[in-house]
């Protein structure tokens, strides 16, 4: 048996819309009753749908149905005068599954987006020369443990990559690591498809890089100071 999908959230009905509904007249075997939308939320109260011609006793609890195949109420009254019947309409019915925690009943499943910048574990990525000296730069400490100490040559080779290439045939790895804790873990980062965009700012920023004037001072460990 292939159940019938609830309505979901976005769907929409509209006055005049052909339906029909299964019940069963008086407790005997179930009959389909066509009928046409008349009114949407006619009463007071939980979201309602008013259909023509009256479900007669033994129909309480039928599904209302559209042609399209979505489940859109539940017939639970009649009112003789007009020839009608009173249905829950599915948004009621979609707050009694969320009370019952059972909201995965009618709601879509909601598509993964795979991201650009996808973090994979390092010994999964590709085996890549400055990836590789980069990295061993980074478990090299000073004595000091402040910083890792990274050669500049490897730093401009990293900026220079990026000139000349083309976005369609390139892939990015980028290490992201805090300067001021040498202990924490690093984070390495793969765009496997960057965008144009993105290698021209890549550009721009090496060239920021290279025209900053450092104020660091640095100390030559291999020669002896003077006293």
């Amino acid at each position: 048996v292939t159940p019938i999908p609830i309505a979901g959230s976005d769907y929409h009905v509209a006055s005049g819309q052909r339906l029909f509904s299964v019940g069963c007249n008086h407790g005997s075997d179930a009959t389909v009753m066509p009928g046409q939308l008349r009114a949407v939320n006619k009463y007071m109260g939980p979201e309602n749908l008013v259909v023509s011609g009256q479900p007669v006793d033994g129909r309480s609890g039928g599904g209302l149905f559209s042609y399209d195949g979505k489940l859109v109420g539940v017939c639970n009254a009649a009112d003789p005068e007009l020839n009608e019947g009173l249905y829950a309409a599915y948004a009621s019915v979609h707050r009694l599954l969320d009370d019952a925690k059972l909201s995965f009943v009618y709601a879509k499943p909601r598509a993964r987006r795979v991201p650009e910048a996808i973090a994979r574990e390092p010994e999964r990525l590709p085996r890549d020369p400055i990836a590789d000296r980069t990295l061993s730069g980074i478990r090299q400490r000073d004595e000091r443990g402040s910083r890792p100490a990274i050669a500049d040559d490897t730093e401009r080779t990293l900026a220079r990559g990026a000139e000349g290439v083309e976005p369609a045939g390139a892939e990015v790895i980028c290490i992201i690591r805090p300067k001021n804790r040498p202990d924490a873990e690093s984070q390495v980062v793969v765009l496997d498809r960057p965008s144009r965009d993105f290698i021209n700012r890549l550009n721009q920023e090496r060239t920021q890089q290279d025209s900053r004037q450092t104020t660091q001072m640095r100390i030559d460990t291999r020669k002896p100071l003077r006293r």
